[in-house]
């Protein structure tokens, strides 16, 4: 059944290629070794870097919960990553100040709603 799948995935591949005049190539990257990824320190608790990803996350513990949110920059410069690190470090801030559980909720639920946008 995975092959038929594929074969048929492929086909229509095919027929879109001509539909639409181009061609996909298959091209290829070498993995870059783990010492070659870029390293970065957040300063903050709770807030990481995960180098594989290229993101930042965000796992702090609040009221005894630990909240997951994960901070995608806009591209791999070292401002969009700074700006994504300013972000997780105002997103950790915001849930250590707040009072209640449902203040801390509320913040988690804003901060997934503006990353959805």
């Amino acid at each position: 059944a995975i092959d038929r799948a594929r074969l048929e995935a492929e086909r229509v591949c095919r027929e879109l290629e001509d539909e639409l005049g181009v061609r996909v190539e298959a091209g290829s990257t070498e993995a870059r070794k783990i010492e070659e990824l870029a390293k970065h320190e957040s300063g903050v608790t709770g807030l990481s870097w995960d180098a594989l990803g290229a993101y930042w996350y965000a796992r702090p513990t609040i009221f005894g919960k630990r909240r997951h949110y994960m901070l995608y920059p806009v591209s791999g410069s070292p401002e969009a990553i700074e700006a994504a690190r300013l972000e997780g470090v105002a997103y950790c801030r915001a849930l250590r100040e707040a009072r209640t559980e449902e203040e801390a909720a509320a913040i988690h639920a804003q901060a997934k709603a503006k990353k959805r946008r």
